[in-house]
């Protein structure tokens, strides 16, 4: 049986996609439209996917018929996404108390990130913020839980309402919009919070991941690990030929390649640690039952 794959066209996935590297057993591979994510976790389309990662999580606390694949296509941090509203006072984390802000769903992955490093590497409650939900997200439709000591309402688009102050400020994923005349970034110096988040943890966060079918994983025995291994060579020819200048997911090759992040390994054992911490923040936001283990989340005998 051929597996079906999805994959976007940047970074190592692109060698997937337009065929320099092949998977043994896996069909052409289309590239992922946008709206993929819409639908990839009530009625998935393809056999493969790519999912944030917080929605792996969410999907197996819910009991969905997914698997993850320890491929982690791209990583990032939160820290670049944040815009705040000039008008609204917020000169730094702890500001956002009591404020309006904007993601793009509550369980929105760079949100998820964002919320946990203002709880342990700013000291904020996250609590005390009016969270506004933008729809369509990528868990529209999907009935997880959330905890009743947060406030959610349900909005429009974050970079609409935060230029007009419809909201104080708004997270965003891929680095957010260029700032505005009425906008500007939360921190100051978003790469040197981003390295502080990583000397405090130890991380690079995961953003996205692949994940399998439970029906494909199992009518075709060794299809995980002969992705992760395609996978593999593709990550190995995207490092080779990125250049200094080039972007990922808004942080530039070159602070990556000198600050020890660039390349990044695939596998479960490279990234554990990741995926455990999204995993407890998850947890301690209420968005899942309990924290789940990164073994949990993958195919039997992942590495």
């Amino acid at each position: 049986m051929a597996v079906s794959m999805v994959a976007d066209d940047e970074f190592a996935s692109a060698y997937l996609r337009d065929g320099r590297v092949k998977i043994p057993g896996v069909d052409a591979i289309p590239e992922r439209s946008g709206l993929l994510y819409l639908s990839a976790l009530n009625d998935p389309p393809y056999d493969v996917m790519v999912v944030p990662i917080a929605n792996l999580v969410v999907a197996m606390d819910l009991g969905r018929p997914l698997t993850g694949i320890p491929v982690f296509p791209d990583m990032f941090f939160p820290h670049t996404g944040p815009r705040v509203n000039k008008n609204a006072g917020i000169r730094e984390p702890k500001d956002l108390e009591g404020k309006r802000v904007s993601t793009r769903g509550f369980g929105f992955n760079p949100s998820v990130w964002m919320r946990g490093a203002l709880i342990h590497q700013y000291d904020v409650s996250v609590e005390k913020i009016t969270w506004v939900e933008e729809e369509p997200n990528s868990m529209s439709g999907v009935e997880f839980q959330r905890s009743r000591r947060f406030r959610i309402e349900k909005g429009g688009s974050a970079a609409d309402d935060l230029e007009s102050g419809r909201v104080d400020a708004a997270f965003f994923g891929r680095g957010g919009p260029e700032p505005t005349e009425n906008t500007e970034h939360l921190f100051v110096d978003p790469l040197a919070e981003a390295l502080a988040y990583r000397e405090l943890t130890g991380i690079f966060p995961p953003n996205t991941v692949q994940v399998i079918s439970e029906r494909a994983l199992a009518d075709n025995p060794g299809i995980g690990q002969a992705i992760v291994d395609g996978n593999d060579e593709a990550w190995d020819l995207y490092c080779k030929e990125a250049a200094d200048s080039d972007d990922h997911m808004g942080l530039p090759v070159k602070f990556l390649r000198d600050n020890g992040m660039f390349p990044h390994r695939n596998g479960l054992e490279s990234n554990y640690s990741g995926v455990e911490m999204v995993s407890r923040y998850l947890f301690e936001l209420g968005l899942t039952k309990r924290a789940w283990r990164p073994e949990e989340l993958f195919f039997a005998g992942a590495k």
